[in-house]
């Protein structure tokens, strides 16, 4: 053993193994440190990640609440738009303006009659002080555009125009869906 010891080469190799050894232990320590400095980076990131995801629905609610129609066809009334239509009594005012068009509109399409429906919310809004002053008021009240609370009017003449003239296909979609 003591040949052994004396030897350059022996030493050579002592010292290449406790070398590479310390190497592989200190890369090992290294990248246990980097290991555990990037979980905590990822775990930082996937908090901050659920934070935003977060305000982004809270915008999207914020947003949302003040939209009197879906953004989907055909338009229908959102809740705010359905309080909105409260306030300007637009169901009960749909649904006698209705009879003065539903001639009108028999060989129409629904959003052919939708347009038409703008157009004539626009030329009463315009033919009564009354029914303008009403629209404004709500609109302030409800802290949206004009243009808005005429949509909320225009929807709900045109679901009480196609209520009389439709009423079968409004008959034949609820047995098929009930």
């Amino acid at each position: 053993m003591e040949d052994l010891l004396q030897n350059p080469v022996t030493w050579g190799v002592i010292i290449t193994v406790l070398t590479g050894g310390g190497s592989m232990i200190w890369w090992a320590a290294a990248t246990h440190y980097k290991l555990n400095t990037l979980s905590e980076k990822v775990s930082t990131l996937s908090e901050s990640v659920s934070r935003v995801e977060s305000d982004i629905v809270k915008i999207y609610a914020l947003l949302e609440s003040k939209y009197v129609s879906t953004g989907r066809s055909p338009v229908a009334l959102t809740s705010f738009g359905e309080r909105v239509s409260r306030d300007l009594s637009a169901s009960e005012w749909a649904d006698k303006y209705a009879l003065s068009i539903e001639a009108d509109v028999s060989d129409m399409r629904e959003f052919e009659i939708f347009e038409l429906c703008q157009k004539v919310v626009e030329e009463a809004i315009n033919s009564s002080e009354d029914f303008e002053s009403k629209v404004k008021e709500v609109s302030y009240n409800h802290a949206i555009d004009k243009k808005w609370a005429k949509e909320v009017l225009a929807i709900e003449l045109r679901d009480s125009v196609l209520r009389l003239v439709k009423p079968a296909a409004k008959t034949e979609k609820t047995e098929s869906t009930g």
